[in-house]
């Protein structure tokens, strides 16, 4: 059966859990993955705060930096959105160690074309970095993006993150043509895509 792009993405969104149509592959013995695929009601203050927190070590820093603006309220708002949905890695004391966050939506609010999967958050605790933690959170999407017939996966990152950028990169990304950048706009940031 074949689907228009509206349905495509509303498809994607009311998916109620991604593993039932991609399974994860395996992870180390050390490490399990979870989904929550309707944040505002499965996700524990605990589990929040784990996330908060994991995001605040690894980008406060990059955030002030680049002059944009630390807001810890609004960051919050974003990352717990009633369309959020996230991939949790947690430890063997079940302690959330990487996750990621994202989102369905249309490549472009102004002018939508296609819909994507949007990574707004790729993050691994700092003790678990250089593990594959965050190669296998992007493989998953990826694969997952392509499952449900999305165009692309696309991200943002901060250029000074370099670390992230050339992550990306080796993962097969590539600036995207809707990236500041392609229009001769010097920005902070560039926008990342993977079809």
């Amino acid at each position: 059966m074949e689907y228009d792009e509206s349905e495509l993405l509303e498809r994607a969104i009311q998916c109620k859990s991604f593993f039932k149509l991609v399974p994860p592959p395996p992870l180390a013995a050390t490490y399990t993955i979870t989904e929550v695929c309707h944040s505002e009601d499965e996700l524990p203050v605990a589990d929040k705060m784990a996330i908060f927190d994991i995001f605040a070590a690894n980008m406060r820093d990059h955030y002030v930096s680049s002059g944009w603006k630390w807001d810890e309220a609004e960051k919050h708002k974003e990352l717990f959105h009633r369309l959020s949905r996230f991939l949790l890695i947690k430890d063997e004391s079940n302690k959330i160690v990487a996750y990621s966050m994202l989102r369905f939506t249309w490549d472009d609010d102004d002018e939508p074309e296609y819909p994507v999967l949007y990574v707004y958050e790729l993050q691994v605790a700092k003790t678990h970095e250089r593990k594959g933690l965050g190669k296998y959170l992007l493989s998953y999407m990826i694969a997952l993006s392509r499952h449900l017939q999305m165009r692309k996966v696309l991200l943002t990152s901060l250029k000074r993150n370099t670390q992230a950028m050339q992550f990306y990169e080796h993962m097969g990304m590539k600036i995207d043509s809707y990236s500041p950048s392609k229009y001769g706009h010097n920005v902070e940031y560039e926008i990342m895509s993977i079809e």
